[in-house]
């Protein structure tokens, strides 16, 4: 069954073959940490094809802690196949795939996903918004510092809690997630009153209480065509943190530095996908890393939540405040992309917008 795939850059664009004539009838959805530090998304989703024609400008990626072989965009970052290491059964993830055979119309399949390695993320993930139901409150962190990692170890760094000047220093207009930009006038997506809305107390995000600091950190969740592109799946996760509360490594008993893109020890590979807008990554295991723009807002960045580290789980509920209310860009989940792929997309990104919509985490 022929598809057609590419990543953000077009460097993997080609044709590959299915392997089932129904694939998207039972996607695994897997939230391991290999997966989950090797691509900066909260779980990765692949379907079986056939060998690909060509590896041209794939890099790979061989974690010892997996018997699995990944191999991504060497020049936007993109992962695009996974193969075992012990048999030759290839891989693509998801959102790559940019036009798959329609589904039948007189009978269509079932559209749906099972997931793997839920326990790894200690509190469900994303998950809790797309079946299974949400474990146990895990004990909230009270560290002071929230560490952050690829998987290769290549890029590291350190977020601290939001502080008053540090934190609230950015100017920006607002987020996609809060006010679609589509949609929204721009005399209010310019955010003319510079609220600071990445700052928030607890989950579900409230409102400024006057008398204290905010705790937390917005995040959500993305749908559009680039996110898509640059990560090779429909569903990236965000946390918005201001640059000077991010500290990269530094030499040997001398404090961190905030982090400074034009000379930051990170060994971080980028690509323009738009003008003035930058996507950071991995260039040896390819995980997706920042987001960031540095002409608009050069301060304020997005940053994977899939590469934090903490012992309450991977949405970090002590750290980060989760706007449920909708997915960023979920009307572009099927922009460019046609046939099975697109229908399965936007029946994964619809359930998790449903799931979310009202709910705490």
């Amino acid at each position: 069954m022929a598809t057609t795939i590419s990543c953000l850059c077009g460097s993997s664009r080609q044709t590959v073959s299915l392997l089932s004539p129904n694939p998207w009838t039972n996607v695994s959805l897997c939230h391991c940490d290999t997966c989950r530090h090797t691509t900066g998304q909260l779980f990765v989703s692949y379907i079986g094809i056939a060998s690909p024609s060509s590896l041209e400008n794939l890099s790979v990626y061989s974690p010892s802690t997996s018997r699995r072989i990944y191999y991504f965009c060497a020049t936007c970052g993109c992962h695009v196949f996974r193969r075992s290491a012990d048999n030759p059964t290839w891989e693509v993830g998801t959102g790559v795939i940019t036009h798959s055979p329609d589904l039948p119309s007189n009978n269509p399949p079932e559209l749906g996903w099972h997931h793997e390695h839920v326990d790894a993320t200690k509190d469900g993930g994303l998950s809790i918004w797309l079946g299974p139901p949400p474990p146990p409150p895990l004990t909230a962190s009270d560290s002071d510092t929230l560490s952050a990692s690829c998987h290769c170890q290549e890029v590291s760094f350190t977020i601290t809690r939001p502080s008053p000047g540090i934190s609230t220093a950015p100017k920006s207009g607002f987020s996609d997630l809060i006010h679609p930009f589509k949609t929204t006038p721009q005399s209010i997506v310019s955010n003319p009153q510079d609220i600071k809305w990445w700052l928030c107390h607890g989950n579900p995000p409230s409102k400024v209480d006057p008398d204290k600091f905010p705790t937390h950190y917005l995040s959500g969740t993305c749908a559009c065509r680039s996110c898509r592109l640059i990560s090779g799946f429909e569903i990236q996760s965000w946390a918005f943190i201001p640059r000077k509360n991010i500290f990269s490594p530094s030499l040997p008993n001398t404090p961190p530095k905030p982090l400074e893109f034009s000379q930051h020890p990170l060994r971080l590979k980028s690509y323009e996908s738009s003008k003035g807008v930058l996507r950071d990554f991995c260039p040896t295991c390819g995980a997706t890393v920042f987001w960031h723009d540095k002409w608009h807002r050069p301060d304020l960045i997005d940053v994977s939540v899939g590469l934090f580290k903490s012992p309450d789980g991977i949405r970090h509920k002590s750290w980060l405040a989760w706007f449920t209310d909708r997915v960023s860009f979920a009307e572009d989940v099927d922009l460019d992309r046609t046939g099975g792929c697109a229908e399965w997309a936007k029946r994964l990104v619809g359930e998790l917008q449903v799931g979310m919509i009202g709910t705490e985490t």
